[in-house]
């Protein structure tokens, strides 16, 4: 930051006089104003630019991010994906993906020219023109058309520091958890490895509370570990056993039914929710394996309070609801169109559940068909050889045939 630019900051934010601050400094006030009269530099239009794209960045995520998610929505735009966000005709037909660079420098290394020639042939104009045209979108624009941008994650950080984008405020509540100490044990079976290696092998759940002017409302969860999409959240006006066997039933019917997920772990903490007959009977008609945590150590479901956390802090701490259907309501539209299509978690190299899970299956398809053609190839290869040996033995008899004629 310059010192002119740390003058006006304080002029506008704290209301100090500049002309205080100027004295304090041992600057002249004369130089001050030349520097607030000058016309805006390269530099300055492209921080002007930044700024607002980090603003849009920033409201699309729900006032949710910090500058870490913010940068990676900037240097990596994701397209809205057919199956989750729509048809792709919505976007502009010339999407293109170029660095934003001041006008007055030369292109990148990694801009090649060829790329150069195909965004200006796809806009009618020059190399030149073109990538200043780029260079002049605004921030909401070049979000909007899928551009990417170059730059640093502290330089986001700056940004939101300077227009004070905050994503997080902290809040502790108490827990829930009532240990039922007569009730069957059941052994942890994750030992705090919160990973797994594909879908449907491990989930985490708990349950946690939520206030509303009527009174509480309590929200249940199954996560799957290796995705980290939210497979479950019912809510009810009682934290009991209905609330956790809901839960599980819901996810079983979003992964396609109880063949799909037989023995499947499922990790929570000791409280007696979990340990009721109703919920044990149905986890054993299921086939699902259940493993707790030790009492009172949070440690234990850190991936269930992880979630927690993260709906705290961008949900609960940004509303306040009148009504438990209201709570019901903002928490379904958060899960649905934010945090399982579009939000991106660390543990997934920065993709969101849904991407995650549309990747993995590519994946496993990807291998099944080259096992299949692996397998083909062996089955056309074990045909030649069969062809191949009975050539040689009717070659072999008419040989003999001939000789013994012969004689």
């Amino acid at each position: 930051m310059s010192v002119a630019r740390f003058i006006a900051d304080q002029r506008t934010f704290y209301r100090v006089p500049h002309a205080f601050t100027c004295r304090v400094l041992a600057v002249s006030e004369a130089w001050f104003y030349k520097w607030v009269k000058a016309p805006t530099t390269a530099r300055g239009q492209r921080r002007a630019l930044l700024d607002e794209a980090v603003r849009e960045a920033f409201r699309k995520s729900g006032a949710s991010y910090g500058s870490p998610r913010v940068w990676e929505d900037l240097v990596d735009p994701e397209l809205p994906h057919p199956e989750l966000a729509g048809s792709a005709a919505e976007l502009p037909a010339e999407v293109v993906q170029l660095h934003a660079q001041p006008a007055d420098q030369e292109p990148a290394a990694d801009v090649t020219n060829a790329d150069q020639g195909e965004a200006a042939a796809a806009s009618g104009t020059s190399g030149r023109d073109a990538d200043s045209s780029l260079d002049r979108l605004s921030g909401p624009e070049r979000l909007a058309r899928g551009l990417a941008w170059r730059v640093s994650v502290n330089t986001v950080a700056d940004s939101m520091r300077r227009q004070g984008l905050t994503g997080r405020k902290v809040k502790r509540n108490k827990g829930l958890t009532r240990q039922d100490k007569t009730a069957p044990k059941f052994p942890d079976l994750l030992k705090r490895d919160f990973t797994a290696a594909a879908i449907n092998t491990r989930w985490v759940g708990d349950i946690t509370e939520i206030p509303t002017a009527e009174g509480k409302l309590y929200l249940a969860t199954v996560i799957d570990l290796c995705s980290r999409r939210l497979l479950a959240a019912p809510t009810s006006e009682h934290p009991n056993a209905e609330l956790a066997c809901d839960a599980i039933r819901m996810a079983v019917a979003v992964r396609g039914g109880a063949a799909n997920i037989a023995k499947v772990i499922f990790h929570t903490d000791r409280g007696s929710t979990y340990t009721s007959d109703d919920f044990t009977k149905l986890c054993a008609g299921l086939t699902i394996r259940q493993s707790m945590g030790r009492v009172g150590s949070c440690f234990d479901n850190a991936a269930a309070e992880s979630f927690f956390s993260t709906l705290e802090w961008e949900v609960l701490s940004r509303h306040t609801f009148a009504t438990r259907e209201q709570a019901r309501q903002v928490i379904s539209a958060w899960v649905e169109e934010f945090y399982n299509p579009r939000r991106r978690h660390s543990t997934l190299a920065m993709r969101s559940p849904i991407a995650h899970e549309l990747e993995l299956a590519g994946e496993a398809r990807r291998a099944t068909e080259a096992q299949n053609g692996d397998a083909r190839g062996c089955s056309r290869r074990r045909t030649a050889r069969r062809t191949h040996g009975r050539r040689r033995c009717n070659r072999t008899g008419r040989g003999r045939l001939g000789s013994t004629s012969r004689s």
